[in-house]
């Protein structure tokens, strides 16, 4: 294996006496830590002889150098020091020759220590030590990579005047060595330190720019262009379509980084809308963040009989800063596309007048980015100049109470008919006239949900949804549906009743009443179901624990449309909230027998349904005084009083707690005890 090692470079300094001290030129540290010393010999020793060299070292630059060896060869140049660990930290050097005429010193040397700070990302940041003393002749400091293992090389070089340096590695997880060199005036190289670390590539790579998503107006399929990522370690890109939830699942992987073109060959973008992003990925699978979505843009006219015109409408193209303009092609039948309008970056509009009876039309929309050098493609549509059609779906799904006097109503609609308004009616009883409370416009949504208002704990409402077609028609209407009223009724055996009217508002009939209970403001629980035919529920809590309750029992019902809707739609539809109150019930037995034998050893105030925040449980001597008191019904009494047993005989209770409904409940009685 070769290794590198750290350079230490320096001037001598001469002494006032006659000849020259050994120069120190070059200076190594191997991957023990051991120093190697090399110097130019002694030259001359003015007329004496020549005695030794003296080679000092320290852990500092100015004091507590140590004599480390002694050499009595005037030819000997190199010097190996072992155990110093100069991986560790800067050791200084310098030595003394010394000869029959005296002593010469040569300048202190410090090594170069090098480290490294790895920010766990793939990031190595290389500092090292100076040269002392600086030498003008060190130009330069090479650095030395291991990566492949077996393999040195020097990957770059700084000036003199610099002692970092950052390497930025595309790993996916690995050891990377590295040391630093230099060179004297005299060729000789010195060298670091090895440094050694683990270095994963965990950064990103820049995410590309999403240029357009179009239509191919041949397959109808979806199609994206990008510019690639600038970074270099790039492998490919992801590609992400939204889902019907708003999630973005990963969609396919395109690979090579020049990549920039993508054809989805399972798109629906020829009958409805989609959103797409991409990012990229490198070679460790880093992925980069998200484009922002762009959106394919959905054409859909309709014809109107009243006007011989076609209305065109589609959704703004979502991904560019802004849209310069839209241009419109059309071709009737089977003949040869040609321009038919253009219309502004903020119109989403337009009307095709005098067409001609009998005839199909299609169209394309294409939309130009601000710069007006990027386009996106429409889906083709087509439609014939008749009769327009009425919606294909149109279901009232739901009339659910969900708040205080408030009822969202749900509807689903053909978004694709040529429909120009979705009117909601509403009757305020059983029979009479509807009157309209909404209007929303055709072809934005396949459902629809609206907020209403009414006395929800009184009285049914009803509802329905029509379609109005361009001329002011209505083409079609749903089924009606109604709000389901529910009344509570308690009995003194713990048994809650539960009434509604039949419910008639699904098209598919209803399969079943799903009842639920809320006890005390917690959280509702299904306790049962009943058939399609059913109007009433008995509900028996006498099973229940109700020791700790407030006595509060509310309850709605849901119907669940059955498995016959013509749109295969399953519909449901809750009632308002209805509760029944319980009355508390006390029970304190007669008599209790504290003996010790695990049998009616304690006496307890058996209540069901109190306000636990205000209960009191009290028992008195004949004399009137307090033996026991406590404010948890879990808690009886042991027959005690301050840890000492009473005496047996009669003794008076006193129970004290609100109820529910905020009202005092107090009894009071006698228990013996035995």
């Amino acid at each position: 294996m070769r290794f590198s090692y750290l350079i230490i470079s320096f001037f001598i300094s001469l002494s006032s006496l006659a000849g020259t001290s050994a120069w120190i030129t070059c200076s190594n540290i191997d991957q023990s830590g051991n120093v190697s010393l090399t110097w130019q010999p002694a030259t001359t020793f003015c007329t004496g002889t020549f005695q030794s060299y003296e080679i000092y070292c320290s852990l500092t630059s100015t004091s507590n150098f140590t004599l480390v060896q002694t050499i009595a060869t005037s030819a000997t140049s190199n010097f190996l020091h072992i155990g110093i660990m100069a991986n560790q930290s800067q050791v200084f050097y310098y030595i003394k020759t010394t000869s029959t005429c005296g002593e010469i010193y040569s300048d202190t040397i410090g090594t170069i220590n090098l480290d490294i700070l790895n920010y766990g990302n793939g990031v190595a940041k290389l500092e090292w030590t100076s040269i002392i003393p600086p030498i003008a002749s060190h130009k330069y400091y090479y650095i030395h990579r291991l990566y492949p293992q077996g393999t040195w090389q020097v990957i770059d070089s700084v000036k003199g005047n610099v002692f970092e340096y950052v390497d930025t590695l595309h790993l996916c997880g690995d050891s990377v060595s590295y040391s630093i060199t230099t060179y004297s005036s005299t060729f000789c190289e010195s060298s670091s330190n090895i440094f050694a670390d683990f270095f994963q590539d965990a950064i990103p790579p820049e995410k590309p720019t999403l240029q357009s998503v179009s239509v191919d107006t041949t397959s109808g399929n979806a199609v994206l262009t990008w510019s690639q990522s600038s970074s270099s370690d790039v492998l490919g890109y992801i590609i992400y379509v939204q889902d019907a939830q708003g999630n973005w699942p990963q969609a396919d992987t395109i690979h090579g980084a020049d990549n920039t073109f993508y054809e989805n060959l399972i798109s629906s973008a020829s009958d409805k809308i989609e959103r797409y992003r991409i990012a990229a990925f490198d070679s460790c699978q880093n992925k980069s963040a998200p484009t922002s979505y762009h959106e394919t843009m959905h054409a859909f006219p309709y014809y109107d009989e009243c006007s011989s015109s076609d209305t065109l409408k589609w959704n703004k193209y979502i991904g560019w800063l802004s849209v310069s303009r839209y241009d419109i092609f059309y071709k009737i039948g089977t003949g040869e596309y040609a321009f038919l309008a253009t219309v502004d970056g903020n119109t989403s509009k337009y009307v095709h007048n005098d067409l001609t009876g009998n005839k199909v039309y299609c169209y394309y929309i294409v939309a130009y980015n601000e710069d007006q050098t990027i386009t996106s493609y429409s889906n083709i549509i087509c439609l014939p100049t008749g009769i327009s059609s009425s919606p294909q779906v149109l279901n009232a799904n739901a009339a659910s109470v969900s708040g205080y006097n408030e009822i969202t109503l749900t509807f689903s609609v053909d978004s694709l008919a040529e429909i120009d308004e979705y009117k909601i009616l509403k009757l305020n009883s059983a029979e009479g006239v509807f009157d309209t409370i909404a209007r929303y416009n055709g072809g934005e949504s396949s459902k629809i949900i609206h907020l209403d208002y009414g006395e929800v704990y009184h009285q049914q409402y009803y509802y329905k949804i029509v379609a109005e077609n361009v001329c002011n028609i209505n083409v079609r209407e749903s089924n009606v549906i109604n709000t389901i009223v529910l009344k509570t009724f308690n009995s003194a055996n713990l048994k809650h009743t539960l009434l509604w009217e039949h419910f008639n508002g699904f098209a598919g009939g209803v399969e079943r009443y799903d009842i639920y209970r809320i006890v005390d403001d917690g959280l509702p629980l299904k306790i049962g179901s009943t058939n399609w035919g059913s109007t009433g529920f008995v509900d028996d809590i006498s099973d229940l624990n109700l020791i700790g309750l407030e006595g509060k029992f509310c309850y709605y019902i849901e119907a669940i449309e059955d498995n016959q809707n013509p749109f295969g739609i399953i519909g449901s539809s809750t009632s308002n909230i209805s509760c029944a109150e319980e009355f508390p019930r006390v029970f304190v037995p007669d008599a209790f027998t504290p003996n010790g034998d695990n049998v009616n050893d304690r006496l307890f105030a058996y209540v069901t349904f109190p306000s636990l925040s205000d209960f009191i449980f009290e028992i008195y001597d004949r004399w009137g005084n307090v033996v026991f008191q406590t404010d948890n019904p879990q808690l009886g009494w042991d027959g005690k009083k301050n840890d000492k047993k009473v005496e047996q005989g009669v003794y008076v209770y006193h129970v004290k707690f609100s109820t529910a409904e905020n009202q005092v409940f107090e009894c009071s009685g006698s228990v013996t005890l035995f």
